[in-house]
């Protein structure tokens, strides 16, 4: 009914050139075939008798729309942002999970007696430097459990054990505190630099994240010191820091304006076999 009258209001307020008498301007309207001639007067009553089927949405209406789909931009957008973040938090965990993965495999291959596979300090002056699987936990040979991550946690209030300094890219030795952690073996100040360079323990990613890695030595399993269990740690700060003073991102990391993130993984060494 109300598309129909519309219609029909429409076209009976066609103009019509024809006219009806002196004074009297008539409207035309097809209909049923058949040309029916109606006066002016007529047609404007019917224009208004219909001109309610035929109005535009109300004002009311459109507000309700444009509130309906601002709410649905928002959420989407907020939807896109959020997938935007996963994903670049995704490809970081990748890279460093890759990092790590890679040094693991070069340290395997290292000749023996390279310092970068070896506890740096002397046997009887570090804790904890046999480790031992049990009830598939891992302990000391005194049975009590150890924390992997306190191995190779790189942060403290301090400062951190690696942090790039001069934003180039690479390890100079400046560039290690040692103090952050003495659990840690590697790098350290004595290690070769060529030894280093191979390794590449900084490395930056293409979108300019940049990436340390640290790791720890334990002789495994317990009175063996032939072979060796190697925790490697690759970490990360987000988002990426502009300061040139460690210990100033490490307080800024403790009061939450950088976030720490890693990727933990071990990896077994047997001394003297490739």
């Amino acid at each position: 009914m109300r598309s129909n009258a519309c219609f029909m209001a429409w076209e009976c307020l066609s103009p019509c050139p024809v006219r009806l008498g002196k004074d009297e301007q008539i409207r035309s309207c097809q209909k049923n075939g058949r040309l029916v001639k109606v006066p002016k007067g007529f047609a404007r009553r019917t224009a208004s008798k219909y001109w309610g089927d035929c109005s535009a949405f109300t004002l009311v209406e459109v507000l309700v729309a444009m509130v309906f789909f601002m709410i649905c931009s928002l959420g989407l957008l907020t939807f896109t942002m959020m997938t935007f973040g996963e994903r670049k938090s995704i490809e970081r965990r990748n890279f460093a999970y890759a990092m790590a993965s890679d040094i693991a495999e070069q340290l395997k291959f290292l000749p023996s007696d390279n310092a970068l596979v070896k506890l740096v300090k002397p046997l009887d002056s570090h804790s904890n430097i046999f480790l031992k699987y049990e009830n598939g936990e891992m302990k000391d040979c005194g049975g009590q459990s150890v924390n992997m991550w306190e191995l190779v946690n790189p942060l403290n209030q301090g400062g951190l054990y690696l942090y790039d300094a001069n934003h180039n890219g690479t390890l100079d030795g400046s560039e290690i505190n040692p103090s952050v952690n003495d659990k840690i073996d590697h790098p350290s100040s004595s290690d070769a630099t060529s030894d280093l360079s191979i390794v590449r323990p900084i490395r930056r990613s293409p979108d300019g994240t940049t990436y340390y890695a640290v790791w720890s030595v334990r002789y495994f399993p317990c009175n063996v010191s032939d072979q060796a269990k190697v925790v490697i740690a690759v970490y990360w700060i987000e988002p990426e820091p502009t300061e040139d003073d460690a210990s100033e991102v490490a307080s800024k990391i403790y009061n939450g304006v950088y976030r720490l993130k890693n990727v933990t993984i071990s990896t077994d060494i047997v001394y003297g076999v490739l």
